[in-house]
């Protein structure tokens, strides 16, 4: 799938679930710590972000909204859920099913020649990259508690 036409189809699918929520992004501030291999550790739960608690904006913003709002009339409506959580499974396909905003290639053909392997890290573009921090951060969480 040609990149442009994928970042158009994500940037379709997230607008259509994250409520209007106005999101600003500065990845280059984000940290992370790719030595940490601790189980369930991201850059979501690195201190210095403050993200831990970032989906509960969508929450909040999904519960107040007027259009497609998920809790109606002092229940929740399942309807709207089932159908937000089905769009939100098609985001998930596609952004797990092709791309990561980094990752990392190791390379072990030069390690009989200097006993090393080395490795390579790749970046996805800006654009596709803040879609896929947004996914991570607040769509990803809140689904869990839905």
């Amino acid at each position: 799938m040609p990149l442009p036409f994928f970042y158009a189809r994500a940037t379709t699918f997230y607008e259509k679930l994250i409520y209007d929520l106005d999101l600003i992004v500065d990845l280059a501030s984000v940290k992370n710590n790719l030595t940490n291999t601790r189980s369930g550790f991201s850059f979501i739960k690195h201190p210095n972000n403050g993200l831990v608690n970032a989906y509960l904006d969508l929450l909040i913003k999904a519960y107040t909204t007027r259009y497609k709002r998920l809790f109606r009339e002092n229940r929740w409506d399942w309807e709207v859920i089932f159908s937000y959580y089905a769009k939100a499974k098609g985001l998930d396909e596609m952004l797990l099913g092709e791309l990561f905003i980094i990752y990392l290639t190791r390379h072990h053909k030069a390690k009989r020649s200097n006993n090393r392997e080395f490795y390579i890290m790749r970046f996805l573009p800006a654009r596709l990259s803040r879609v896929i921090y947004k996914y991570f951060v607040y769509l990803r969480l809140f689904l869990n508690i839905l």
